[in-house]
């Protein structure tokens, strides 16, 4: 890396001068959420005074899963994944990979996923450990809320229309893990007595 080059402590974002408003851009959406204008294509799953919900997955065209890779990105960036978790190849297959995007006018502000995969349970909250079953069932893999917009619902409304238009619901559903802090209080009070797990690992933050 040369001396006019610089790395954010943040984002890890290595960037020269004249790429500053590309960092700029990309803190941007990290705050305040994907530019992500509307596309009469979008496949619409739930609408409110708030957000709309649109659906994503391996059978949809190429222009939309390329939407869907572009948040899925910048949550890898934000979570420091080392790969996305949707990308413009996605097939219908073993696990069915569906993405929920909530969209406020032309801006992407959440962005669920879900796999059908074996689960446990259903097991109490305060089980420290649980053996997966060959049952499958829907799970939530991943969700993120872009931190400006953060305890507003919207993660919530994601899981909620999610699992009915999966023809599940929040307690059946099972939960990736490990989790986050907020991702084990988002599960805990949509299930708040027992819940499914889709990974042999004790549930809760400290995972």
């Amino acid at each position: 890396m040369s001396e006019d080059s610089y790395t954010c402590d943040r984002c890890g974002f290595a960037w020269a001068p004249a790429e500053e408003r590309r960092h700029r851009r990309l803190h941007d959406e990290l705050d305040n959420r994907v530019i992500l204008r509307p596309s009469k294509y979008d496949r619409k799953i739930f609408r409110d005074h708030q957000i709309q919900i649109v659906m994503i997955n391996g059978k949809s065209s190429t222009n939309q899963k390329d939407r869907a890779y572009r948040v899925a990105s910048l949550v890898q960036t934000a979570m420091d994944y080392d790969f996305p978790s949707f990308t413009r190849w996605e097939k219908p297959g073993l696990y069915n990979p569906t993405v929920f995007l909530a969209i406020d006018g032309d801006r992407a502000i959440g962005y669920a996923i879900f796999r059908n995969k074996p689960a446990s349970g259903p097991v109490s909250w305060r089980k420290r450990c649980y053996k997966l079953s060959a049952e499958r069932r829907w799970v939530v893999d991943l969700i993120w809320i872009c931190e400006n917009r953060r305890r507003e619902g919207v993660a919530t409304k994601l899981v909620a229309e999610g699992t009915k238009y999966l023809s599940t619901s929040p307690r059946q559903v099972a939960w990736s893990t490990p989790m986050t802090s907020d991702g084990y209080k988002l599960a805990k009070a949509m299930s708040p007595q027992r819940a499914f797990f889709s990974d042999a690992c004790m549930p809760g933050p400290q995972c």
